[in-house]
């Protein structure tokens, strides 16, 4: 089951959305909400893999929902609505933690093709945790336990974090983790950027530090126990 919230204060707008979603042959269940109050209600009491979200709503801006989700829902796909020519929405959305941008007015092909790749690139697990020697990532809510601590991951690193022990113990290039965390959007972030979280993400990991390796020339890999 997949679970997709629609924020989308124009009916019809929403309505459209969720007929086009509902060509999926998939099992989805699909929830709207017209304003952040009542996205808010349901982010808490719903486990969603994708949030199809507008800009502007009747009572305040899509970025603070991007902000909530981004610390309290940590795995949960962003899907952005923007209007065509604001390229200054689309970049502060990305930069705030949304996954990707569909510009109005958009083809339902389009839409199809955007959550396709942000269900299916990135893998949603059915499992409701992944574990590499005595790290443990729950995915529900992005939070990591090793033996002596249990954190709440930002949303990015639980993403980076994820990529790694799924593929755990194959190398991967800064490419690929951005692929991975970052697909179909315009303004990916460079290679720095996967340096500055991964030196984050590491700090984090406690007495599983030594498991994030590097690979000089190559990338990062996910090991515990010595080459």
């Amino acid at each position: 089951m997949i679970n997709i919230l629609i924020v989308e204060d124009e009916q019809d707008l929403a309505d459209s959305l969720q007929e086009i979603l509902q060509e999926f042959k998939i099992d989805l269940q699909i929830f709207k909400a017209s304003s952040v109050t009542r996205a808010l209600l349901i982010i808490d009491k719903k486990e969603l893999d994708i949030v199809i979200l507008d800009w502007m709503l009747p009572d305040g801006e899509g970025l603070e929902l991007i902000s909530y989700l981004n610390k309290y829902s940590a795995l949960t796909r962003i899907l952005m609505l923007t209007q065509k020519d604001q390229t200054k929405e689309k970049i502060k959305g990305l930069e705030t933690g949304a996954d990707d941008y569909l510009p109005k007015p958009f083809a339902s092909k389009e839409l199809l093709l955007r959550v396709k790749k942000l269900i299916y690139s990135y893998k949603l697990q059915e499992q409701e945790k992944i574990q590499v020697g005595s790290c443990v990532l729950h995915l529900d809510s992005g939070a990591l336990q090793t033996k002596s601590d249990y954190k709440v991951l930002p949303r990015k690193e639980a993403q980076i974090l994820q990529v790694l022990m799924i593929h755990s113990p194959q190398i991967l290039s800064k490419e690929q983790i951005i692929s991975h965390v970052w697909p179909l959007i315009d303004k990916r972030p460079s290679l720095n950027t996967v340096e500055v979280y991964i030196r984050r993400l590491r700090g984090k990991l406690g007495e599983c530090q030594d498991y994030l390796r590097t690979k000089r020339g190559f990338g990062y890999y996910f090991k515990p126990t010595a080459d």
